[in-house]
């Protein structure tokens, strides 16, 4: 039992340390993009993007992380879900399909607006903290 306990309070701590920050996902299907001509998108918390142009992708990070994937730009349409927890359960939104225009070189921002029970999705232009 005391190994157990051990276990899972080590579990704890790594999970607070390791979803702080941003997780990177990398660059999307842009082998053959000039650099120029990629946008990179950043997703909030809580966020998490599970088709990108009607293919599936899984970008989801832990709690408190923010998500960033570089992709061509252009017009995308994303399949979007909203998640939270209280601790004990995580919920989730259904899926919700938004579409987006990104310009080369420039840098977004996806992120939800939650009223009362509703949830909707911007994005918008974003410099991140250096």
């Amino acid at each position: 039992m005391k190994k157990l306990t051990s276990f899972l309070f080590l579990a704890v701590i790594v999970l607070m340390f390791s979803s702080c920050g941003t997780t990177d996902h990398g660059a999307y299907k842009v082998d053959n993009v000039p650099e120029a001509d990629r946008a990179i998108l950043y997703i909030t918390q809580n966020v998490s993007i599970a088709l990108f142009d009607k293919e599936q992708v899984i970008w989801t990070s832990g709690f408190g992380d923010m998500h960033k994937v570089t992709v061509s730009s252009g017009s995308h349409q994303l399949g979007v879900l909203y998640y939270q927890s209280n601790g004990n359960v995580v919920t989730s939104s259904n899926m919700v399909t938004i579409d987006c225009t990104f310009s080369p070189g420039k840098t977004y921002l996806l992120y939800p607006e939650v009223d009362n029970n509703s949830v909707k999705f911007e994005y918008k232009e974003y410099e991140p903290r250096k």
